[in-house]
């Protein structure tokens, strides 16, 4: 499954990544010197998981910089500061669902419109090793070429521009939709994404609030339950083909497939509630206030914060005159309220979260794997007898939802009805009393 992995660090005289002509040995897998220093790099005899390598050139560049020994060693000899930076090294996944080919056509038209189209020069290397973990490394210059395209450029202007953060950011973004782009083209339905698991979530759950078709609040309250996960931690190669490189992965997997299946089930039992009820009371408009209705006897009057609280606790309401239909007015005011504060995708998270905290093992302070992985990091899966208990309790609340949701809808029908009775009522009354009763009336109210 193709997930978002985007990494960029340095190459730089200052750190410990700092030999551009070594790091390109290595990603390329070739053996290259360093006419610099005269350090050599042998990398050619472990070039197996190299499905493809290559340098990349902007317009009007000479080809002789296509070779890496001459373009990494070019770099290093422009670059003679003592705090020069002399690369930018960049590692992003490729999508599993691609073949290499694919890929390859992928990540070279993000390189074309995304980097040497603005002044760079990148080499880049796809690698695929044994457990299908396609990447590619890339290693684009710092500095722009001058206008003859046969040399660095004396005064680094592009360049510089590359290391704000929102360059970063819209490298990342440009990242997210040429994938989606490739994925969208040969028919895959996966997507990623740029932005952090949080971001895509409460973006999900603000979709679900605007929603205003039952299909459209159940697909984005799928999203934000299968985005409420911890994000996939990057193995280091070294611990890739250790038993706790595999027993982190296997975690990893096992976490967000099961994250899937509760947002599957999620959108399922949504979409079993009648459709008036998932709109109407999981996203409840505000009721008409009643205060404006005149009548010859008394006015409605709205019931304040303190009667409210009151009312919710099942104490008597007192001190307050009300038309005959305003009390079940404001029963219904209440459910509303209580209804929205505990709101379904509350509800979930905490179901999830439930399973998060469950057979904690060996201390709870590493985050999810520690909770999950023992001494010996062998898989501890969650039980199939606790998902099951989990999935009964989820069908459980969204069968108790369903059964409130339709004493609501008869509270709010009887309140129409008696709505509807007491205007009847209104209607039979004389619109106006005589004056002289008028007066009388006024005279005892407030004499």
């Amino acid at each position: 499954m193709a997930i978002y992995s985007f990494q960029c660090k340095v190459v730089a005289r200052t750190k410990r990544l700092n030999n551009a002509v070594a790091h390109a040995a290595y990603i390329n897998r070739i053996d290259l010197d360093n006419s610099r220093d005269g350090s050599k790099w042998r990398y050619g005899h472990s070039n197996e998981d190299v499905y493809k390598s290559g340098v990349i050139l902007p317009d009007k560049a000479d080809e002789k910089f296509s070779d890496p020994s001459y373009l990494w060693n070019e770099v290093e000899k422009k670059e003679n500061r003592s705090n020069s930076r002399l690369a930018r090294s960049f590692i992003i996944a490729l999508p599993n669902e691609l073949t290499p080919e694919q890929n390859k056509n992928l990540i070279e038209d993000y390189i074309k419109n995304h980097m040497t189209s603005k002044g760079m020069i990148v080499n880049y290397a796809i690698h695929i090793d044994d457990t299908n973990n396609f990447h590619a490394h890339l290693m684009s210059t710092t500095r722009e070429l001058d206008k003859s395209g046969l040399e660095f450029a004396k005064k680094n202007v592009i360049g510089r521009t590359w290391n704000d953060d929102d360059f970063l950011e819209g490298l990342r973004k440009g990242w997210a939709d040429t994938a989606n782009t490739h994925l969208a083209k040969l028919d895959h339905q996966v997507r990623i994404d740029h932005r952090t698991l949080s971001a895509q979530r409460d973006e999900a759950l603000e979709q679900f609030e605007i929603a205003t078709t039952a299909e459209a609040k159940a697909e984005a309250l799928s999203r934000a339950v299968s985005l409420d996960r911890p994000a996939i931690q990057r193995i280091w190669r070294s611990k890739l083909d250790t038993e706790e490189g595999k027993a982190l992965r296997e975690a990893q997997q096992d976490r967000r497939d099961l994250q899937l299946i509760i947002a599957e089930e999620t959108k399922r039992s949504v979409l079993s509630l009648p459709q008036e009820i998932v709109l109407n009371n999981f996203t409840p408009k505000k009721i008409k206030s009643k205060s404006k209705t005149k009548t010859t006897i008394e006015k409605t009057r709205p019931a304040p914060e303190a009667v409210l609280k009151t009312a919710d606790k099942g104490e008597e309401i007192i001190d307050l005159k009300y038309s005959p239909f305003g009390k079940l007015i404001l029963n219904i005011q209440i459910m509303y309220n209580e209804h929205k504060k505990k709101s379904i995708g509350k509800k979930l998270n905490k179901r999830i979260r439930k399973i998060e905290k469950a057979d904690k093992i060996g201390g709870g302070k590493g985050g999810y794997f520690a909770r999950h992985l023992d001494n010996d990091y062998s898989v501890q899966p969650i039980p199939e007898e606790r998902k099951e208990d989990e999935y009964t309790k989820l069908q459980k609340f969204f069968d108790d939802v369903n059964k409130r949701g339709i004493e609501l809808n008869n509270k709010k029908e009887m309140m129409l009805k008696a709505e509807q009775e007491h205007k009847k009522m209104l209607s039979q009354q004389p619109k106006h009393k005589p004056k002289e009763d008028d007066q009388n009336d006024r005279h005892i109210k407030y004499k």
